[in-house]
C-alpha cells in the first residue's frame, strides 16, 4: 500500500487549533492521510514516553510512521571525524524509529561544496555502501529499517534497503571512481 502524510506539523495542523505531536494521527487521518514522517531536524531527543503516545494514537488511525535524520549529517565531507558523527547520528536516528515502530529513516546524503561532483560521489558512496557502524542497526530494528536517500545536489540515487548487517544499493561501489587530484 501507498502511503501518503506529513514531515512534521504542518501550520494548518496549529491553526486547527492541535498543540502536540501526539495528536498528529487524529489530524492525520482527518485530512484523508495514512502516514507521518517525525523530523529529527536537529537530532534525535524522542523520549519513551512520548514515543508511546504517538504510536498508541497513530494504531488507531493506522498512521504509519516514519523518521527524517538530522539535516546536519553529510556524508560528503572527508574528515574522519565526521563520518564516525554521521554514523552516530544515523544509529540515533535508528533508535528514534525503532520507538516508533517505523520501518523508513530518510536522510540527504550530503552537500558538494567545494568538492566536483565526481569527488562527492566517491565520498558519499564509499562509507554510504559501507557503512560499517550500521552493524548495530539489525540488533536495534526489526525488521530492519530500510534508507532512504535524498541528494539534494549529487544525482539520483535509489534506496538504500539494510536487510541484514550488510547495506546494499543497486550502485557498484567498484565502479565509483577515486577522487580527482
Amino acid at each position: 500500500m501507498i502511503r501518503f502524510g506529513p514531515s512534521g506539523n504542518s501550520e494548518a495542523f496549529y491553526a486547527e487549533g492541535f498543540k502536540q505531536t501526539k495528536e498528529a494521527p487524529l489530524w492525520i487521518s482527518s485530512q484523508g492521510l495514512n502516514a507521518f514522517e517525525y523530523a529529527f531536524t536537529l537530532g534525535q531527543f524522542l523520549t519513551d514516553k512520548t514515543a508511546e503516545a504517538i504510536v498508541s494514537e497513530g494504531k488507531k488511525y493506522d498512521i504509519e510512521f516514519s523518521v527524517h535524520a538530522p539535516f546536519y549529517i553529510n556524508f560528503a565531507n572527508s574528515s574522519e571525524t565526521s563520518k564516525e558523527n554521521n554514523f552516530k547520528f544515523m544509529i540515533n536516528s535508528v533508535e528514534g524509529l525503532q520507538k516508533l515502530g517505523g520501518r523508513h529513516c530518510v536522510f540527504h546524503i550530503g552537500s558538494q561544496m567545494k568538492m566536483t561532483r565526481d569527488d562527492v560521489l566517491f565520498f558519499v558512496l564509499s562509507p554510504i555502501t559501507a557503512l560499517p557502524y550500521m552493524k548495530s542497526v539489525p540488533k536495534l530494528h526489526t525488521p530492519p529499517p530500510r534508507f532512504v536517500c535524498t541528494p539534494p545536489v549529487v544525482a539520483s540515487f535509489p534506496v538504500i534497503n539494510a536487510p541484514s548487517a550488510n547495506v546494499t544499493t543497486d550502485l557498484d561501489p567498484t565502479k565509483i571512481p577515486p577522487p580527482s587530484a
